[in-house]
């Protein structure tokens, strides 16, 4: 029987390490990534009192383990138990059919680093061991086409969306979910709608199908980079009816920088006695449910998706056939990554897709490249159908928000050549033009405001104080060409 000096003398030779023939699996053995361009020295008794440089370190490509898009290629971890008194045991395989232990040796050997310590992961069992060695040895590929139609038939079993254009976005964002660090920026879903119109339902059947899913009523800024560092998963948030108003918090500030890739936090982390700076991303794929809308700047990072109440029953998800669906999106993601991230690089210009252009089209770039490769004209129908209807609904809601939007419309019909144009006039016609169309703004509009309102946007001069010569009414120079120049930057061109 060991006593407790034979233990700790065991555990003290297992920390001796021969860097020139085997690397550890433990967690002292992962490399940080702030630590990459350095090797660490064992002294040891017989060591010289002056280290020896050995040379610059081997390029490495830092991924993160769990899921990341690196060089053309695809990484995903599956789970794997070893022995049944063994340890558990993450693999890697990749879009290439590698398939290969999360082991630092078997990283260094391709010039791979982590980008978190492997232990820290925290992997589960999506999809039959079966499936993950049959893609790997080249026996099975995915079909992106026939993965799009299963998601989409079980969507349209299990919630009640308001017409077939939304479903197909849903479908290419749950299959986004699987691949999402291919993308730049990757947008969140909002299902808004009121009591009792399958908004929870919604986030139940998402974290079933897509990559990582993870349900929760509440989710904090500390657990969510976490998390996103144990596995990147697609954060599900229920009852997010604080999201309306604006907050100077932490959580706010996390979920107005994690749809964006390279978004982080800096923590202070303590590492043995000392105290070191971390960084946490916080990119990963969210969704959440509430009846209340959301504050514009994060509404601007979000897809809507209205909700209505519907009679139909739905039906449970089979365990089975979850499982299936999610193993045709793991290989659908895996087979299909390159040419995805081919087609959405040549998305960059909107022009001929959408009809707009920065952060609105940023946030339907990632599902557009999904419906390119399916090579389905259909799908990719639907998806520009869907993007333009939630642009146009989208931008109506801000002109009751964002009197800058009306106004700048309003001129744009108005102004269509330079001249003087009498402020009284301006006036009476944009009340006349909310009328017309339904829009109610959130406060008086009165010349004073107008005349603020016109100088703010930069089209006219606060010096230029010109009357009309009759009634000394104050009168506006105003140039076509600054008010398309101006109402282009608002994305109204």
């Amino acid at each position: 029987m060991n006593t407790q000096d034979d233990r700790h003398k065991d555990d003290t030779e297992r920390k001796v390490i021969d860097i020139s023939s085997w690397f550890p699996v433990g967690a002292d053995s992962l490399i940080d990534p702030e630590q990459c361009n350095r090797t660490e020295t064992v002294i040891t008794e017989d060591s010289p009192e002056k280290p020896e440089f050995m040379g610059d370190f081997p390029e490495m490509e830092i991924i993160h383990p769990a899921l990341d898009f690196a060089k053309g290629t695809l990484f995903t971890a599956v789970p794997s138990m070893g022995s049944p008194d063994g340890p558990t045991i993450n693999w890697l395989v990749t879009s290439g059919r590698e398939f290969f232990p999360l082991q630092t040796m078997e990283m260094f050997n391709r010039k791979l680093r982590p980008r978190v310590c492997c232990d820290k992961l925290s992997v589960s069992p999506r999809y039959s061991g079966a499936v993950v060695k049959a893609f790997s040895e080249g026996r099975l590929e995915g079909d992106l086409l026939v993965t799009y139609s299963r998601v989409k038939e079980c969507l349209e079993a299990c919630i009640g969306l308001m017409d077939d254009e939304t479903y197909s976005f849903l479908t290419t964002w749950i299959i986004g979910t699987y691949l999402f660090p291919v993308f730049d920026a990757f947008p969140y879903v909002h299902f808004n709608g009121p009591k009792g119109v399958g908004k929870t339902t919604s986030l139940e059947v998402l974290e079933k199908l897509c990559f990582n899913g993870l349900l929760t009523p509440s989710v904090s800024a500390a657990a969510q980079f976490r998390l996103i560092e144990a596995c990147r998963p697609t954060l599900l948030i229920d009852e997010a009816e604080n999201l309306g108003r604006k907050a100077q918090n932490d959580a706010r500030a996390i979920f107005l920088h994690g749809y964006v890739k390279g978004g982080a936090v800096l923590r202070v982390e303590r590492v043995g006695r000392t105290w070191t700076l971390a960084p946490f991303e916080v990119f990963c794929p969210r969704a959440f449910a509430s009846q209340q809308g959301f504050e514009d700047t994060l509404d601007s990072r979000t897809v809507r998706i209205p909700m209505t109440r519907t009679r139909r029953q739905r039906p449970k998800l089979d365990r089975e056939d979850v499982q299936s669906i999610r193993e045709d999106c793991f290989l659908a993601s895996l087979t299909c990554a390159p040419v995805i991230y081919d087609i959405y690089s040549s998305l960059d210009d909107p022009e001929g897709v959408l009809p707009f252009f920065g952060r609105d089209y940023e946030l339907f770039q990632p599902s557009m490249a999904i419906a390119l490769a399916t090579g389905d004209a259909g799908i990719v129908g639907d998806l520009t159908n869907f993007a333009i209807k939630s642009y146009r609904r989208k931008e109506a809601e801000l002109y009751e928000s964002s009197p800058e939007h009306a106004f700048l419309d309003f001129l744009l019909e108005h102004v269509v050549k330079d001249g003087e144009y009498p402020g009284s006039v301006l006036l009476r016609a944009f009340k006349q033009f909310t009328l017309d169309n339904g829009i109610k703004l959130n406060r008086d509009w009165t010349l004073q405001l107008q005349g603020t309102m016109l100088a703010n946007l930069g089209l006219v001069d606060k010096t230029d104080k010109r009357r009309a010569e009759r009634n000394h009414a104050r009168v506006y120079f105003l140039s076509r060409k600054k008010l398309e120049e101006v109402a282009d930057n608002y994305n109204l061109m």
